[in-house]
């Protein structure tokens, strides 16, 4: 038993117990013995935990095992099946013999009569897991304190699959101390609850000016539809969305100005939100918040104020020019490159050969879709479909809600005529940053979305005569929604590679490999992206040269390695 296990004893039997305990049943066949002591070594180690740490039963195994991906592990459905199942027949037949509980250690004295004594339901439900801990640790009633209910939550963490966090201790704290006064011959020690961190959200929105409030509304209202920007940019209609989200970010900089000090009467126009006196206060306000740097929402905050300023012309120029002087600052402190959760994308494609199962999973959708036709036509057409999105981000990394809306005639065209290939073209303006994209496909590519336009998607459109390359439901007037068809995306690629992917990683993941075949061409992966700006893209992407760099270093100290070995 290694330290940690010892620190952590389970108080119940473990795998690694199970396996003793069969490995000297002399009364099953050596065949099926050896099935399941494999089984359960398999299962142990492809859960990641000590066996010693796992409790042999199954409704502690039956998240984490019921999570294993076939794909990811490198195995089959079937071997995997076959596992689980071997490991369930194991714990099944020890239970048979009386050497498990289904519910791991029993409760004993004092804490059996006490739980028993909890008729609230909810409470009951809450404190059975403590009390099977201080049962098994042998401790009494007055022994309970924070200490105790601290090494619980630690014990959880190392011998369970269950999430902890602060939440859980607040509520099963708050569960105990109730208790306390209701139920009879409960502890009378309490246990120490951390306080919320409750922020002041402000005045009521209605105790605003409603000038002001008009304003902000007079605004909102002119982003809804087509419209020229200051600087005399056309741009579209904002989505509900957007719109909400502004709203909220104005109403919530009002109030954060109020918990300034600037007095509730004094705003009677954006401008008066807008001025640089008060949106400095602001925007210092939420940057003292944030610690030393400032986090995105600050950074953004302060153009938006801007932009805000120039379209409503709430501002003169010399206040103008204050306020991009706040922005200009603040953007020196905006953090570049990818996210932690996207560079694991691209860590996991350039490491390994998880993108060349992506590539070709379009193909064995379509191999299942040919299969499915006859006896199950829209599960045949959904698979196709999946397979013809997943086939065009993969050559045109496209945002999901373009990939989503792509309608035929119009932007997956034939310009060479009905027998020539595919192009898939969107105008600026149906575009995020209103740059033009054009995509030619080849005859490989466009003879299978051919296939799904002819023999599949007749049957998502039941019916109808809509242009959408993904039609949604409901007589399908409107294309599928982006959201949806990004999940079932990810999904489907999740199950059959165990790799999770967005559709949007799809384009940090274009990138990582131009940049890997071809350093520091951003100019290639600007224009396959269709940024406008190439900063754009070098402020995105500029840390997987380190990534490169470091995988180079890598391969020459190997290759010295080698060398030195051949002199010896």
């Amino acid at each position: 038993m290694n330290e940690l296990s010892h620190k952590f004893n389970l108080h119940e039997t473990s795998l690694a117990d199970s396996m003793a305990i069969i490995n000297a049943d002399h009364s099953l066949v050596p065949a099926k013995k050896s099935q399941w002591l494999c089984s359960l070594r398999r299962i142990a180690d492809w859960i990641e935990r000590p066996m010693d740490l796992i409790p042999a039963r199954m409704t502690s195994l039956r998240h984490p095992v019921g999570r294993l991906n076939a794909a990811r592990l490198g195995v089959t459905q079937k071997t995997l099946a076959n596992h689980k199942s071997n490991v369930k027949a194991a714990l099944n037949h020890l239970s048979g013999q009386g050497l498990l509980l289904s519910r791991g250690t029993p409760l004993k004295y004092p804490w059996d009569g006490l739980l028993a004594n909890v008729t609230d339901q909810w409470a009951h439900k809450r404190l059975y897991s403590l009390f099977r801990y201080l049962s098994a640790r042998g401790l009494q009633l007055d022994q309970v304190n924070d200490d105790v209910f601290n090494d619980f939550f630690e014990h959880r963490i190392q011998t369970t699959f269950l999430n902890v966090n602060p939440g859980h201790r607040r509520e099963l704290a708050r569960v105990w101390n109730a208790c306390i006064k209701n139920v009879s011959g409960f502890p009378r020690k309490p246990l120490t609850m951390e306080p919320l961190k409750v922020r002041d959200n402000g005045p009521e929105w209605n105790d605003f000016p409603q000038t002001f409030r008009d304003e902000i509304e007079t605004y909102l209202e002119g982003l809804k539809h087509p419209h020229c920007s200051a600087s005399g940019r056309r741009r579209a209609g904002c989505k509900p969305s957007t719109l909400r989200t502004r709203r909220r970010e104005l109403m919530a900089a009002a109030r954060m100005a109020v918990s300034c000090g600037v007095p509730i009467r004094k705003f009677v126009g954006l401008g008066d939100l807008l001025n640089p006196e008060t949106a400095g206060k602001v925007l210092d306000a939420y940057w003292a918040r944030d610690g030393e740097r400032p986090k995105a929402y600050v950074i953004d905050l302060a153009w938006k104020f801007l932009s805000v300023a120039r379209d409503t012309s709430c501002l003169n120029d010399d206040e103008l020019e204050q306020l991009d002087d706040m922005r200009y600052a603040l953007e020196q402190h905006r953090r570049n490159g990818l996210t932690e959760k996207n560079l694991n994308v691209v860590r996991a494609v350039l490491s390994s050969d998880i993108w060349t199962k992506v590539i070709r999973l379009p193909d064995q959708l379509m191999a299942d879709a040919n299969r499915y036709r006859l006896r199950s036509p829209i599960k045949a057409a959904v698979l196709a479909e999946l397979g013809v999105a997943i086939r065009i981000l993969t050559y045109a990394p496209v945002r999901v809600g373009n990939l989503a809306s792509i309608s035929l005639d119009t932007n997956l065209i034939r310009p060479g005529g009905i027998d020539s290939p595919y192009w898939l073209v969107f105008p600026g303006y149906d575009v995020k940053n209103n740059a033009d994209l054009d995509f030619p496909f080849d005859k490989n590519v466009s003879g299978f979305i051919e296939q799904y336009v002819k023999d599949y998607r007749p049957t998502l459109l039941r019916g109808s005569n809509q242009p959408w390359l993904f039609p949604g439901g409901r007589g399908n007037r409107q294309s599928k929604r982006a959201s949806t068809l990004s999940d079932q995306i990810t999904k489907r690629i999740l199950k059959e590679t165990g790799f999770r992917v967005t559709a949007h990683q799809f384009r940090h993941a274009a990138a990582a490999l131009i940049l890997e075949r071809d350093p520091g061409n951003y100019e290639l992966a600007r224009r396959i992206l269709g940024h406008r700006n190439i900063q754009t893209t070098i402020g995105f992407y500029v840390g997987l040269e380190t990534m490169g760099a470091s995988k180079q270093f890598g391969q020459m100290i190997l290759q010295q390695h080698t060398h030195n070995d051949d002199k010896e």
